[in-house]
């Protein structure tokens, strides 16, 4: 995106002296912002794909988590289910 390429100066990728390393504002002329990008390959990805892409507030909003709602089952009731901590990992 925005990288200072100076850190790149000393290196040769893959030993491509002819193709530099360079960043999307070098290549399209001006800064762009990480969500632009990330929407640009989002929706790139899904038409190579076929998927649709979804765009989320939140991860809670992924995860249909609700505020105040524990992300998994409190010990007690693991316990009474009989399930062993490592069924949530």
């Amino acid at each position: 995106m925005n990288t200072d390429l100076s850190f790149f100066d000393l290196i040769v990728p893959c030993g491509l002296t002819a193709k530099p390393v360079t960043s999307i504002q070098r290549e399209i002329g001006h800064p762009v912002s990480l969500d632009r990008v990330a929407e640009s390959v989002s929706r790139n990805f899904g038409h190579v794909f076929n998927r649709q892409m979804l765009w989320l507030e939140s991860l809670d909003a992924l995860l249909g988590n609700t505020l105040g709602v524990p992300s998994r089952a409190p010990a007690e009731l693991r316990k009474l289910r009989g399930e062993d901590e490592t069924s949530w990992a």
